[in-house]
């Protein structure tokens, strides 16, 4: 009987040895496969000359505002795919742990390679320092940092660029420093004042913290300025003269069944429905055509309606009245608007302008007039943005 035993339980309940193997196989992979990651993703990325960190991980260091109060900085990195391959950029920077002492100053994030002493780029094609204002600890886009947005929380912000252009493994250093907050530019940031010279190259003459709709415009139901063109702008010396209404066989009188807006923000839809009716060389036509410099912003300039021109009569903006007796940026005359005065039809059209000729500030006042006959008077385009 000794000679036969057949029960072996350890064995017929446990797993079968090329199991083993997959499980080990499988953790092999992941390894190899985690190393791979790491190595793709990770720099030996210094910061301030202060320690190491990799993309996803951060490092303590100190800044001019903090004192001995530490700054955690992490960097991040992102995949961009392509068609046939794809790239990890760094597009992104956390920074927390940020105290009081430091509301009203500018952090500024610069990266470096480990064989030139020039900022590479990070966003914008060019554009190698992102500036983040501290503004009594709610953390916004600083000067010249358009392509950046910001994410603010209590002490901390992340910084990501829109559109990254620096490949993590080119980065091999950080830099974070804190200083005075530098203004912003109108021409740069697009945070304007009135009176400012614009992106696009005219004047602002209104400004609004409360975004107002023009509708039709680029900036839709989020409008804060409108601002004017220069007086140049047909260039000729100053404004040209033509009629509220014209077609293209010089036929002033109009007849149209439309009632074009009296209000701010209606000047864009007004001078888009004349041109449609038929204006061909009349003052929304004019108004519509100018492109302003470099033909960046074609198509978005109009003839204000009569409440916009209003507004740019009795603006402050640019010295257009203050020490200027003369006027000698404006026609003494009265500006066409866009805004019609009662019905659209025959004899009885009539249409607001808005005088212009008083150096007086406090006058200038929106009166109608004949539309529906040869009565040119001066038009300056406008943009809302």
């Amino acid at each position: 009987m000794s000679d036969y035993y057949y029960d072996d339980p350890t064995e017929k309940v446990g797993a079968p040895r090329r199991n083993s193997f997959g499980i080990l196989a499988s953790i092999l992979i992941l390894v190899v496969g985690g190393l791979f990651i790491k190595t793709t993703l990770a720099a030996n990325i210094s910061i301030n000359s202060t320690g190491s960190v990799e993309f996803g991980q951060g490092i303590s260091l100190t800044a001019a505002c903090s004192g001995s109060t530490p700054l955690l900085v992490t960097p991040q990195a992102s995949f961009t795919n392509a068609v046939s391959s794809g790239s990890f950029y760094f597009n992104s920077v956390t920074v927390s742990g940020i105290p009081a002492g430091c509301n009203g100053v500018d952090f500024q994030i610069s990266a470096f390679d480990s064989s030139t002493a020039s900022a590479l780029s990070l966003f914008n094609t060019n554009s190698s320092v992102a500036t983040i204002y501290d503004n009594a600890g709610s953390f916004q886009t600083g000067h010249a940092s358009n392509g950046t947005t910001v994410s603010s929380g209590s002490g901390t912000f992340t910084v990501t660029f829109t559109s990254p252009v620096a490949l993590s493994t080119n980065v091999s250093k950080l830099t974070l420093q804190s200083l005075g907050h530098s203004a912003y530019s109108c021409l740069l940031d697009g945070v304007c004042n009135v009176g400012d010279i614009s992106p696009s190259g005219g004047t602002i003459f209104y400004y609004s913290a409360a975004a107002f709709t023009e509708t039709g415009a680029t900036c839709a139901t989020n409008c804060h300025y409108l601002e004017a063109a220069p007086y140049t702008w047909s260039g000729g010396a100053n404004d040209p003269t033509t009629n509220f209404w014209l077609n293209g066989s010089g036929v002033y009188p109009i007849n149209l069944t439309l009632i074009t807006g009296t209000t701010l923000g209606s000047g864009f839809t007004n001078t888009t429905a004349l041109i449609t009716a038929g204006d061909a060389t009349g003052a929304s036509y004019k108004a519509r055509a100018y492109t302003g410099p470099g033909g960046t912003t074609a198509g978005q300039w109009f003839n204000g309606s009569k409440d916009e021109i209003y507004q740019l009569r009795h603006s402050t903006a640019a010295s257009i009245y203050t020490n200027n007796p003369n006027l000698p940026n404006w026609v003494q005359s009265v500006y066409q608007s866009s805004s019609q005065n009662g019905p659209g039809n025959g004899s009885s059209a009539s249409c607001w302008s808005v005088d212009f000729q008083s150096v007086n500030i406090a006058t200038g006042n929106a009166y109608s007039q004949n539309c529906t006959s040869n009565n040119p008077y001066p038009v300056r385009p406008i943009r809302a943005f």
